[in-house]
């Protein structure tokens, strides 16, 4: 026989010692039970639905890879390096970059010498920590784009596929001895903040690959024999850049307006010459004779002090390019 359950009277948790102020929670009692409705219930469901929404396409990035994509690669010999993050030391083989990959903040990811890492279209390496490559003139660390050939599925509308390079991030550091990069879009850059860009014996494929970009300026290379830099170098420079000496550029203004008014004197002063002489030569009377012939004198002597005029200016303006 069924058992009728009827609910008590509902009291206020306040008047109530049988009940716990649980708003989010089922409160169970022995008499019956009461749910409660609370603003709070609603937001934690409509989260949960958000954050599911959000984690699918991660789910679906973090299933294992194809099988015959794996046993693909492994037959053509690269050892593909799935996860997203990476850290640790890989002694030489051939690796394959099957995605973009992080090295994290306070990792450090070691190659050594004689390891040929390979890179599918658009994958690249950012560092976040630290990314040493130790190799050596004998056996140096290669960055390279994998052959077209070698691809799973083959790629379309390029002839060789290029990878995106190296990105060091805000506090990221990276180390590159005895290297070779090959076939990126933008070889290395180092964004604003990073530590260290150390660039020992670096060689480059193309003007392509040996773009260097610290931060945002492009600094075009072919072969490095040694390159250092740090985010405080770069602080330091742009500090003594802003403290120049800033009487340079009045000068420099006064200079060229001194020197236009000297080349207005000259040619006025020539002019002048040109036409009193002219009419000293015409004159008849021992007036006119005399008035022309001062008046050549003058525009002689405004000539001269043009010319006087223009080469100290020119030579004022020159100055300010000497000293430092």
């Amino acid at each position: 026989m069924w058992r009728s359950w009827t609910l008590p009277p509902r009291r206020s948790f306040a008047n109530s010692a049988l009940f716990k102020e649980t708003p989010d929670e089922n409160v169970i009692h022995q008499q019956g039970w009461y749910r409660v409705n609370s603003p709070n219930r609603a937001f934690r469901r409509a989260t949960a639905v958000l954050a599911l929404l959000l984690c699918t396409p991660l789910l679906c990035l973090a299933q294992p890879p194809d099988p015959a994509e794996k046993a693909h690669w492994f037959s053509h010999g690269y050892t593909p390096l799935w996860g997203a993050t990476q850290d640790g030391t890989f002694s030489p083989a051939s690796y394959l970059l099957v995605h973009d990959i992080v090295i994290d903040t306070g990792t450090v990811m070691t190659i050594e010498g004689g390891t040929t890492i390979f890179a599918l279209r658009n994958a690249r390496i950012v560092v976040k920590g630290r990314l040493v490559c130790d190799g050596a003139a004998v056996a140096p660390v290669k960055f390279v784009a994998l052959p077209p050939q070698d691809y799973y599925v083959p790629p379309s509308g390029v002839d060789t596929p290029r990878w995106d390079g190296i990105v060091v991030e805000r506090g990221g550091e990276l180390v590159l001895r005895h290297a070779r990069l090959t076939g990126t879009l933008q070889g290395v850059e180092a964004k604003p903040g990073f530590e260290r860009l150390w660039l020992d014996s670096v060689a480059f494929g193309s003007t392509v690959d040996a773009r260097v970009v610290v931060a945002g300026r492009v600094a075009p290379v072919k072969n490095v024999a040694l390159f250092s830099l740090r985010t405080s170098d770069i602080e330091a420079a742009s500090a003594s850049a802003t403290q120049r000496p800033r009487w340079k550029a009045p000068v420099r203004i006064g200079c060229g307006v001194a020197m236009a008014a000297g080349v207005g004197l000259y040619i006025g002063g020539q002019v002048g010459i040109v036409k009193n002489q002219s009419l000293y030569d015409t004159a008849r009377d021992a007036g006119s004779i005399a008035k022309f012939k001062d008046a050549r004198d003058a525009a002689r002597s405004v000539r001269t002090i043009g010319l006087a005029v223009l080469c100290g200016a020119a030579a004022g303006f020159a100055v300010t390019f000497i000293i430092k």
